[in-house]
């Protein structure tokens, strides 16, 4: 369902296809042993994955955020979130960002320590659009979210500030083809990453 990687190992988020097993799965791959089979993670459903340099990895499967170790998958920290999916760990690997996909786009993005795995008390931000899915972060600290179904063709906009919370007041949008789903943000070199720039948009 979901893949992210460090240098040493990959993860792979699995869905259960029954609606009696309120259940998913994350796996840990050895790169160096052949993409060797290391350990599982039971998780709850529908888990997404990311991790960044050297960071924990994180978990989100709609009903928490869980930062577990890299090199184990042990848990370390597990915090109750409903409709955590998406996630994004920024360019500075500060901050992690996770939607609320089942909020119908309230409190729509979550801002999140890296160093703590505790959610940041951020003022709240919500879309104009519902089912937020996946986020990521520019170099120009924008938060971009798309928006998926069969209909939606919208993705929002955020300012980032400086302590990683986003800016509830510079909500933007522009339009895309039908159902906007995943998203990526391809990071410059690394000393292009202190600049910010002001974009214009519907």
């Amino acid at each position: 369902h979901d893949v992210t990687s460090n240098d040493e190992f990959v993860y792979v988020s699995f869905l259960v296809s029954s609606d009696t097993n309120n259940i998913g799965y994350v796996a840990q791959y050895n790169i160096s042993n052949h993409f060797e089979l290391v350990q599982v993670l039971t998780t709850g459903p529908d888990p997404h994955v990311a991790i960044r340099d050297g960071t924990s990895l994180f978990v989100a499967d709609q009903t928490a955020v869980s930062k577990v170790s890299a090199s184990n998958i042990n848990m370390i920290e597990e915090v109750t979130m409903e409709g955590a999916h998406g996630m994004f760990i920024s360019l500075n690997s500060k901050y992690l960002y996770t939607t609320n996909i089942g909020g119908g786009g309230v409190d729509a993005v979550g801002v999140w320590d890296i160093e703590t795995g505790r959610k940041k008390l951020c003022q709240p931000v919500d879309t104009e659009f519902p089912v937020p899915h996946n986020p990521t972060v520019t170099a120009e600290d924008l938060l971009v979210v798309t928006h998926s179904g069969p209909s939606a063709t919208f993705n929002s906009v955020f300012e980032v500030g400086y302590d990683g919370c986003l800016n509830p007041n510079s909500r933007k949008s522009f339009e895309t083809n039908t159902n906007p789903f995943g998203i990526i943000t391809i990071p410059p070199p690394s000393s292009e990453l202190i600049c910010r720039r002001e974009g214009n948009y519907n």
